[in-house]
């Protein structure tokens, strides 16, 4: 498909509009989401990676969501892009009364446009909390996220071991300062402070 036919499909799909009220809604959005005229008749393939981005932003709005779930939004964009995409997320975020779930390494990105910050490890949240209180993360693996880390962790210690049997901290064999119950009893998600948890028998 065409850019205009992937903008307007999901107003076919999910409103009863005539062509020309496609059409009229399908200018306004590529308007709204920067994306020039131009490229109405261009492919997918055709685009660059930020555009593409924001063309995904433009398909999701034009069915008026409350929500929006994105996996690693500024992935694969140089910084420039990186900033003018986010930028353009918060504006849409105020006018449109939207919510963003984000899921990311990227804790700063995250920080920057969330209220609040759940870290998962392995599918099992080890901490949330707000995000302007991140400096006071506890979790070891939080704390590798923020420092950045990440990418480090995953290519070193040792990648096949967490509680295979149930038992113990998942992230036991690669944290830096597990003790022997770590390994033993699996944490449990508490209270640390006002509106923080965590899972770690250090916290």
């Amino acid at each position: 498909m065409r850019l205009v036919e992937l903008l307007e499909e999901p107003l076919k799909i999910n409103r009863h509009l005539n062509k020309a009220e496609r059409q009229d809604l399908v200018s306004a959005i590529m308007e709204k989401t920067f994306i020039p005229p131009s490229l109405a008749g261009r492919y997918p393939t055709e685009l660059s990676g930020g555009q593409r981005q924001r063309v995904s932003l433009a398909r999701t709005l034009l069915v008026r969501p409350k929500i929006i779930i994105a996996d690693e939004p500024l992935s694969g964009l140089d910084t420039i892009l990186r900033y003018q995409l986010l930028k353009l997320m918060l504006e849409l975020k105020e006018e449109y009364g939207l919510s963003y779930l984000l899921i990311s390494h990227d804790l700063q990105m995250i920080s920057s446009v969330c209220n609040r910050v759940a870290v998962m490890y392995r599918g099992k949240l080890v901490e949330v909390m707000e995000s302007g209180n991140m400096s006071s993360a506890v979790h070891p693996y939080t704390k590798m996220l923020l420092a950045g880390l990440a990418l480090e962790l995953e290519e070193g210690h040792d990648l096949h071991h967490h509680a295979e049997d149930g038992q113990g901290c998942g992230f036991a064999g690669r944290c830096p300062v597990h003790l022997p119950i770590c390994h033993q009893e699996t944490p449990s998600l508490k209270g640390v402070s006002e509106n923080h948890l965590c899972a770690c028998h250090l916290a």
